[in-house]
């Protein structure tokens, strides 16, 4: 009997973890999915698509536009062509149940206001859980550049 409230009780305390691991696995596919997704509607040039994962009050930080609200962001949609993209080595950083910070690499070709992105560039965007639904929040994109050469002497 005594195994048993023991094995019992453990059962209890570890559930919660185990439930939660499982869980934050089922959303960090989920936050991945839709950062995709996102890229999907940009490349395609779908305004109502991109909108549809964002916070109302998203902003993106980027080096051609500098500081953007989503709605904004949107409009500039019609000027870009995306020709191709990929993204990669994404880590999903939790800062709480209901938001967390997903880190990637983006590497793609195409142009933004007549001007060629640069590629690749180092991305981050914070989604967070509204109603159920992951939508992004705030994103920021900075250019990978090589290290500076190392000085002789």
């Amino acid at each position: 009997m005594r195994k048993f409230l023991t094995l019992t009780a453990l059962m209890v305390v570890a559930a919660p973890g185990i439930f939660a691991q499982a869980n934050r696995a089922a959303d960090e596919k989920q936050i991945i999915a839709n950062e995709r997704r996102v890229y999907e509607a940009i490349a395609k040039g779908d305004a109502a698509a991109f909108l549809a994962f964002l916070a109302p009050e998203a902003i993106t930080v980027e080096p051609m536009i500098g500081v953007a609200k989503a709605a904004d962001f949107a409009a500039m949609l019609k000027d870009m062509k995306i020709q191709n993209w990929n993204i990669d080595e994404s880590k999903v950083h939790w800062l709480n149940a209901d938001a967390a910070v997903h880190t990637f690499r983006w590497t793609g070709k195409g142009i933004a206001m007549g001007q060629a992105f640069s590629s690749p560039m180092r991305s981050t965007t914070v989604w967070v859980r509204q109603g159920g639904t992951w939508l992004a929040a705030f994103h920021q994109e900075t250019e990978i550049t090589p290290p500076p050469a190392k000085k002789e002497g």
